[in-house]
C-alpha cells in the first residue's frame, strides 16, 4: 500500500489523493442507499415526489450558493451532516431495538431523544465543533452571540442531556426487568 501511495504522490498532491479516496468512500456510502431508494419500486412510489424534487432542489441551491458565494451553504451542510449522522444512529437503534422485539412508540421516542441530545451536545460542548459552527454562522451574516448566552446554552444542554439519559436508562432497565423472565 505504501509503495502505491508513494507512486501516486509522484503524480498527484496529497490533497488530490485525499479527495479521490474521500470521493471513492462516499460512493461506497451513498450508492447502496441510492440503489435502494430508486430501485425499490414500493419505496420509490411511496416517496416519489421527495426522491425526484429533493435532488433537483439541492442541486439548484448548491449552484446558487456557489455562484453568489453564499457561506450559509456550508452552515446548512454542517447542520445536514449532523442530522444525517444522528438519523443513521437512530435508525440503527431502531433496528437493534426491533430485533429485541421492542417496538413500543415510547421506546422509539426515547431513542430519538437520546440521539438528538447526545448529537447536539457533541456539537455544542466540543470547542472545535462549536467554534466551526459559530464561524459559519458569523460568515453567513448571523448575529453575534454573547458569551453569557453560550454559557447558559451549554449548561442547559448538559441538564437536558442528563435528564434524557437518565430517563432512557430507566426505561431500558424497566423494559429489561419486565422481560427478564421471558425466553426469546
Amino acid at each position: 500500500m505504501i509503495p502505491l501511495f508513494a507512486a501516486a504522490q509522484a503524480r498527484w498532491s496529497a490533497q488530490d489523493i485525499f479527495l479521490f479516496v474521500g470521493a471513492f468512500g462516499a460512493m461506497g456510502h451513498h450508492l447502496p442507499g441510492m440503489i435502494r431508494a430508486y430501485g425499490d419500486r414500493a419505496l420509490f412510489t411511496r416517496f416519489r415526489t421527495r426522491f425526484l424534487v429533493a435532488p433537483l432542489l439541492l442541486l439548484a441551491v448548491s449552484i446558487w450558493g456557489s455562484w453568489y458565494n453564499i457561506q450559509a451553504i456550508q452552515l446548512l451542510a454542517l447542520a445536514w451532516g449532523i442530522w444525517h449522522g444522528m438519523m443513521q444512529t437512530y435508525g440503527f437503534c431502531r433496528i437493534y431495538d426491533g430485533k429485541a422485539s421492542a417496538s413500543a412508540a415510547a421506546r422509539a421516542r426515547a431513542d430519538l431523544a437520546l440521539c438528538f441530545t447526545w448529537f447536539v451536545a457533541a456539537v455544542l460542548l466540543s470547542h472545535m465543533r462549536f467554534r466551526t459552527f459559530l464561524d459559519l454562522c458569523y460568515e453567513s451574516g448571523g448575529p453575534v452571540i454573547p458569551a453569557v448566552a453560550v454559557s447558559i446554552l451549554r449548561t442547559g444542554i448538559i441538564s437536558v442531556l442528563a435528564i434524557v439519559t437518565v430517563f432512557f436508562a430507566w426505561q431500558q432497565w424497566s423494559h429489561w426487568r419486565v422481560n427478564a423472565g421471558r425466553v426469546p
